[in-house]
């Protein structure tokens, strides 16, 4: 199972300018980078063959990206 980091306070604009708020906001970043870990759920097998389908999907001269 995943590690579960403990939750962080708020900063609001009650709270904005008060030293800890700083600090609260690099470490959700710091969270944010590091993203969630890799499931377990998919097998690596499986997830390279998609990955390789959908790299060939992208790349191919047929394919048509709208916006």
């Amino acid at each position: 199972p995943p590690v579960q980091l403990p939750p962080l306070k708020y900063v609001a604009w009650s709270n904005h300018l008060s030293a800890g708020a700083n600090s609260i906001k690099i470490e959700m970043e710091k969270r944010a980078r590091e993203g969630d870990p890799p499931t377990t759920a998919l097998r690596a097998d499986w997830r390279e063959r998609l990955e390789d389908m959908v790299w060939a999907t992208i790349n191919s001269p047929e394919f048509v990206h709208l916006p």
